[in-house]
């Protein structure tokens, strides 16, 4: 809307920002199967629906033909059925009917950016989030989630890892001994160290044993009064 570039790609909720009728395309069982949702696409109520959302918005859909692999849900805690989804805390997009349709089938929901999903992870803020399988389970990547630290170094040694974010705060082992104890497994491994504590000497610990540089505090409470040490 600022003009900052001309097209995009995402998927079709994400236009309820825009025009309130596409909430629809977020709202749990709404449609029986993909022959459903297609004929919606194709429906004069939908045709109406956009060209309010060219005339009102300036924005023109060009396609919405084409699916993307199915949506799963990804969770720290075991959920085999409907009611292990009680109480979890639910990663959501910034849609509203995401956050109503979650809540409704008993979960926490909280809406995290995409780009901070899998830190809200590794950080407890969420137990788990959903979305498209291919964007979830990259062909070009793993990722591994650890609540403890003796949790992280069995990955470790049973991993080729090349990445570590590590948390200070951790359960049973924290993360300066962690990160200690993994350097004596491997010198290859990098890692990039985050805490909320306000510590010169564990920042400085931390780097000495070699977190890469860009480590530093970050609050998610109040990240500009915790500035990166480094």
């Amino acid at each position: 809307m600022m003009g900052t570039q001309d097209m995009f790609q995402d998927a079709a909720e994400w236009m309820s920002q825009f025009e309130k009728d596409y909430h629809i395309l977020a709202m749990a069982f709404a449609f029986r199967d993909q022959g459903h949702l297609q004929a919606f696409f194709n429906s004069p109520m939908n045709a109406e629906i956009k060209e309010r959302l060219r005339k009102d918005r300036g924005i023109r859909i060009i396609a919405e033909n084409w699916n993307r692999a199915p949506r799963v849900l990804v969770s720290k805690k075991p959920v085999n059925n409907p009611a292990e989804l009680q109480g979890i805390k639910m990663r959501v997009p910034e849609i509203e009917m995401y956050l109503l349709v979650w809540k409704a089938m008993g979960t926490q929901p909280t809406q995290v950016a995409w780009g901070e999903t899998y830190l809200a992870l590794m950080q407890g803020l969420v137990d788990a989030m959903e979305g498209p399988f291919d964007t979830l389970l990259s062909k070009d990547y793993d990722m591994f989630f650890a609540g403890q630290g003796t949790e992280a170094l069995h990955v470790l040694s049973t991993r080729n890892i090349n990445l570590v974010l590590l948390d200070i705060r951790m359960p049973g082992m924290d993360g300066i001994e962690v990160l200690r104890r993994m350097r004596e497994m491997t010198e290859q491994t990098d890692v990039v160290v985050i805490t909320a504590v306000k510590s010169l000497k564990t920042a400085v610990e931390a780097i000495r044993l070699g977190a890469l540089p860009g480590s530093g505090f970050s609050s998610s409470e109040s990240p500009r009064s915790n500035p990166p040490l480094i």
